[in-house]
């Protein structure tokens, strides 16, 4: 039995809360932009949260197989080609068994058998025969095909079906004879002939665009206006071939019958795993030529310590250099992020949510270096709209998610807030993220929250006792003033005291907006100044 490289058993628990941090990270993004037009590659929440895990040795033996992988010169072409090997191996296995037509079904198992053996060489001998190989995983596999490959069913089906070739070719052109009555028209329609070769019937009447000629297909010679109407004459004279080939379809399944096939179903199997590990080597090569390091996440106790992260997703679709940050956070502490309006802060709490989630599906990571331990559970709260049937507010919404998250969180979560209850007014909000953060200091729950209400933390000074202020951290997106007294975002994250400033008046100059020019009363301009002065040096808590 072939053993599978990914194990899909070890998922993580409450999907539906990794779902909802798939789509509000946008890692569903990341995975969409790894995958090629026409591809059955499903990108949705559901797809990625199946192969996400919390158990250790399941992400270092995937990231150990990319690893293995990512040294072997042309290794997507190779997985690529196997896929769509095991592709055509699946299809033709099941057109065997769910084919209306008894000449449809044999021909189907005699393409499955063929590529079946093909399949197995091909692993063998292009993706798995390689020197590099040292995982685990990669190496037991290479055990089992070559096992396989030098088996003596493998070796009696490649016997069986090279000798069939000597007597069994495949029809490709069928010649159809017209028997008109003088006078009365159409008598009847038979098949006249049949050429052999290796090539397959898909159909004989195939639905074509006017004064198109298919191979295999009868559609110009029989010109009937639906395609549906043709279905008895297609039957009729697939039932005319089979009588002329009986004693040869008869023979075939005999033959056919004699094959093992050992473990076809664990090869086919093994595509879904080809598709996963092909994904994260694109992720790979996709950073590599936009000239970004990446590593591979160790596993450890210890703080989630990230080294030169960037914005993952931002790395693979930006033409620009991406800004760097390092990420230091003890597990079981909590971070508020405030800074300037469009300073990088929702991309600070992204890169950080994406570089976990990638490190959990066991692919790298663009950054120097990173050391995190997994966690069972993510949760998610991102500010958004009202629900499309307007049964809940937006806050209403807001609250039904934080009540799932107070309910289901606990020690082994980590959470992502991002600008929640801006909706309501500022000191009801501030009350209530203030409560959150406790409960989650308190459980020993990690979390990173977004927001532009720095009294949050002021109150939080107050509020916390000197050893739970050890979980309690503030981080700030830096802004600097250029030659022009422009305010300029630099996109880091630095450890510091929020600043007391909401940052609307360096915004309003930015735009050459300033209290001189809208208030021309030098009396009104006074007071309205003394009043801003006093709001960025007050906390509302104070």
């Amino acid at each position: 039995m072939l053993d599978r490289l990914i194990d899909t058993s070890k998922t993580v628990t409450k999907p539906a809360s990794w779902k909802d941090a798939v789509t509000d990270l946008e890692v569903d993004k990341i995975i969409s932009t790894l995958t090629t037009s026409g591809e059955d590659v499903q990108c949705d929440g559901d797809a990625i949260v199946r192969f996400l895990t919390a158990d250790p040795d399941e992400i270092t033996q995937r990231s150990a197989m990319l690893d293995d992988f990512a040294k072997i010169e042309d290794i997507e072409g190779r997985i690529t080609k196997c896929i769509e090997g095991i592709t055509r191996l699946q299809y033709m296995m099941e057109r065997s068994q769910t084919s209306s037509e008894d000449i449809y079904r044999q021909i189907a198992a005699w393409h499955g058998a063929a590529q079946y053996s093909t399949c197995v060489t091909m692993l063998r001998d292009e993706l798995l025969g390689r020197d590099e190989l040292t995982s685990p995983r990669l190496l037991n596999l290479k055990r089992q095909i070559t096992a396989l490959s030098q088996s003596t069913d493998f070796q009696n089906d490649a016997r069986l079906l090279e000798a069939a070739k000597e007597w069994f070719q495949l029809p490709k052109d069928v010649y159809v004879g017209f028997n008109y009555v003088s006078g009365s028209g159409l008598d009847s329609i038979q098949v006249a002939a049949v050429d052999e070769e290796a090539t397959p019937i898909e159909s004989l009447i195939r639905e074509t665009s006017l004064g198109q000629a298919l191979p295999n297909s009868l559609e110009g010679l029989v010109p009937f206006p639906v395609l549906s109407q043709s279905a008895q004459l297609e039957s009729y004279l697939i039932k005319q071939i089979e009588k002329r080939w009986s004693k040869k379809l008869a023979r075939l399944k005999k033959e056919l019958d004699k094959l093992a096939l050992s473990d076809c179903q664990g090869l086919i199997a093994l595509n879904e795993d080809f598709k996963f590990l092909r994904m994260g080597l694109r992720l790979i090569h996709a950073a590599k030529q936009k000239g970004c390091g990446l590593c591979r996440p160790a596993l450890g106790s210890g703080p989630l310590q990230i080294s030169q992260l960037m914005y993952p997703r931002l790395t693979l679709i930006s033409e620009e250099p991406v800004v760097e940050n390092d990420v230091t956070m003890e597990y079981g502490s909590f971070a508020v992020i405030t800074g300037a309006n469009h300073s990088g802060k929702t991309s600070y709490l992204k890169s950080v949510g994406q570089a976990c989630m990638l490190a959990q599906l066991g692919f790298f990571v663009p950054a120097a270096a990173m050391r995190f331990t997994p966690v069972k559970t993510m949760f998610t709260l991102f500010s958004g709209e009202e629900d499309d049937e307007l049964r809940y507010s937006r806050m209403g919404l807001e609250v039904q998610r934080i009540h799932t998250i107070l309910q289901e969180a606990d020690s082994e979560s980590m959470v992502f807030f991002n600008e929640p209850l801006t909706s309501t007014n500022p000191i009801e909000a501030i009350s209530l993220c203030v409560e959150w953060i406790v409960h989650f200091i308190n459980t020993g729950i990690t979390g990173f929250m977004v927001t532009h209400m720095h009294d949050i933390y002021f109150s939080l000074e107050k509020t916390l006792s000197e050893e739970k202020k050890r979980k309690f951290r503030s981080l700030v997106t830096i802004t600097r003033r250029n030659d022009a007294h422009v305010l300029k975002n630099l996109y880091r994250v630095v450890e510091q005291e929020p600043s007391k400033t909401s940052y609307a008046a360096d915004v309003a100059d930015s735009f050459g907006i300033s209290l001189e020019k809208l208030i021309e009363d030098p009396a009104l301009r006074e007071q309205a100044q003394r009043y801003q002065k006093d709001v960025s040096e007050q906390s509302l808590f104070e």
